[in-house]
Parts: C-alpha cells; structure tokens; sequence
C-alpha cells in the first residue's frame, strides 16, 4: 500500500501518475519522431491496462492534461476504476478555456498549467494574477481543489508576492 495525503477532502496517494507519456508528450527535445512512437504505442488498451496496474499497486490519481479526459472516462466505466484525474487545465487558449474542459471532462482537482503560467509571468503579463485568482475561485465553486502549476520557482515565488493561495502547488 501507498501513503496518502490530503488537500482538504481531496484524498489522493502520496505517489501520482504521470500521464505525460499516455498523452505521447516524451519531452524528448529535437528528437521528434518520439512523440509519434509514444502515441502508437500507448493505444487505449495499454492505457487501461497501466492505469489498472497503477490502482493495483495502490496509486489513485492520475496528473495529465484534459486532452486525456476521454481515456481517462472510458478506463472508469469500462473497468470500474476509482483512479483520480488532476487536470492541469492546458486546454483551449486561457486558464478559463482550460477550466471549462477539465470540468466537463469529469476532473477531480485542477491547477494551471506550469509552461503557461511560467510564460506569462516571465513575460511580465501582470493580468496572469487577476486570471489565476478568478480560475482558483471558480474551481473552488465545483468543489475541487485548485492549485497553480510551474516549472520556474520564479512563477511560485510571484503568486505569492501577489498573494496567490492555491490548495495546492505542482512544481
């Protein structure tokens, strides 16, 4: 068994899936060709069969983009599965955008997406407070967990001074 932890009522194991490959996003830097193999090789049976053998070995949440939403929802009513999505709301052109789809896709926690959030405040774009703070306050009003995401600990550091408090950080 896997520990657990908390944000607020949000249960989840204190090891989270990735879903960075099952999306075929390898970061594999001029190697191309790698997204490609990685999408062929993760069909929805693969898909459901490694998000079986996480639950299986006791992890409950997945992390991804809502672009997964579809195998995610099919992995529950196909095999009854309890596995959590944590969406990071990449969707669309705006956190907004991105909300809208994560919650129509069926997540159970969301936060911003880290290379978006890292964009704009790298690029001085002092609207990224204003939006981040009405995103927060509408995931809250689904009664999700809501959380801001980023590579940089520079994008951390500026939520905070512009007093940003999420429930929780990816980083």
């Amino acid at each position: 068994k896997i520990p657990k932890g908390k944000i607020g009522d949000f249960e989840l194991s204190r090891l989270v899936m990735g879903g960075n490959l099952i999306g075929g996003w390898s970061h594999a830097r001029d190697l191309i060709y790698v997204d490609k193999l990685i999408k062929m090789y993760h069909s929805d049976e693969k898909v459901m069969m490694t998000l079986q053998l996480a639950e299986t070995c006791g992890i409950n949440a997945i992390i991804s983009n809502p672009a997964q939403c579809r195998i995610f929802n099919k992995y529950k009513h196909e095999t009854g599965g309890k596995m959590q999505f944590i969406s990071d709301c990449g969707a669309g052109n705006t956190f907004m955008e991105g909300i809208d789809a994560s919650i129509k896709g069926g997540a159970d926690a969301l936060y911003s997406h880290g290379g978006k959030s890292d964009y704009r405040v790298y690029n001085n774009d002092l609207s990224f407070f204003d939006e981040i703070q009405k995103g927060l306050e509408l995931i809250r009003s689904y009664g999700k967990p809501a959380g801001v995401g980023a590579h940089r600990i520079e994008t951390i550091k500026a939520c905070v001074e512009h007093g940003i408090k999420p429930d929780f950080w990816v980083k």
